[in-house]
């Protein structure tokens, strides 16, 4: 199979021709044997269980009824996404996926076109996007922080042995996308490298004082996502940030958040009196996953135009990096 990775506007509807992961709850097409149908529209539900792998997604009419865009596509069982991945080598080496998971109010033909765009700044000798669609229609942020979030990582997570078949992979999460990243998370679940993104999700994630400041499970998450990591030696999570972010500022003055949020200021970071940021107490990292977090500070390298940018995580210098931190 040619594994073109587009995704192109005709007659106003998209069409992504690459391998696609989502968590939605796809609709048999009767008649067919694997051809099915999804929708931004699809409510997540806590409980999820389920992930399709999915090729050839195409929007087959404008809008559905609830005025989102309705999609088709065929199902592939991981051995046939694995093959998929398998033929996409390059005279430069295995084309590694790496898993795009967007965040909130993210419809899934933005998220198709905005890889597709993405695509032709990467080199497929290293990576291959794969875009991870989870169901953020609710726009109420803390129905699909505490509802959709939760399902879409337990979900995912249903796929980990088939997905670890692949031998080389990484994972990129974006915003709220690091919430479904503390529900996937698995010491079992391995990954290259993982870039947490824009990420809206607690300063102190992978410090000592919360991991072990309390029995909440929750508490854990941070270990549990360096613990993702196939070779700590080589890779590392990867945190990118922008002081100036507008969307972080607010979630961080949320009721239920009322924290700062990581992708603000990096792990073990202190804000400067003159808006800047310095390292914080070295210790302030747990003992167990220290050495295994990386920070890169894209504020100062976004244009005045972007200062507050939110969705800076394919910007040309952003992209750089991550290809320039794989392995």
């Amino acid at each position: 199979m040619l594994l073109a990775q587009t995704c192109i506007v005709a007659l106003g509807r998209i069409t992504y021709d690459g391998l696609v992961l989502t968590s939605i709850d796809v609709k048999p097409v009767e008649g067919t044997e694997r051809t099915v149908t999804f929708s931004g529209s699809i409510a997540g539900k806590a409980n999820d269980a389920t992930a399709t792998f999915l090729e050839n997604v195409r929007q087959i009419n404008d809008t559905d009824e609830d005025g989102k865009r309705l999609f088709e596509a065929e199902t592939l069982t991981v051995k046939e996404a694995k093959a998929i991945i398998s033929n996409g080598d390059s005279e430069e080496g295995e084309g590694k996926p790496l898993f795009c998971v967007h965040g909130f109010s993210t419809q899934p033909g933005t998220h198709l076109k905005r890889l597709n765009d993405a695509a032709k700044k990467f080199n497929k000798g290293k990576f291959m996007l794969v875009p991870v669609i989870w169901p953020t229609s609710d726009a109420n942020y803390w129905s699909v922080a505490d509802t959709n979030a939760p399902g879409a990582g337990k979900a995912f997570k249903t796929l980990k042995r088939g997905i670890d078949s692949f031998p080389r992979k990484s994972l990129l999460c974006h915003s709220m996308g690091n919430f479904v990243l503390r529900h996937a998370a698995d010491e079992n679940f391995k990954f290259d490298n993982i870039f947490m993104a824009a990420a809206d999700v607690r300063y102190d994630l992978f410090h000592k004082d919360y991991i072990r400041g309390g029995s909440e499970p929750e508490r854990k998450d941070g270990l549990r996502i360096c613990q993702m990591l196939s070779n700590r030696n080589k890779g590392k999570v990867h945190i990118t940030t922008n002081g100036a972010d507008a969307i972080l500022l607010g979630s961080s003055l949320l009721p239920t958040n009322w924290i700062t949020r990581i992708g603000l200021v990096g792990n073990n970071m202190e804000r400067t009196w003159w808006g800047g940021f310095r390292e914080a107490d070295p210790d302030l990292t747990d003992d167990e996953i220290k050495g295994c977090i990386k920070n890169f500070h894209c504020g100062p390298k976004l244009p005045n135009s972007e200062r507050t940018a939110h969705g800076y995580h394919y910007d040309d210098f952003v992209v750089k990096y991550y290809q320039d931190n794989h392995f």
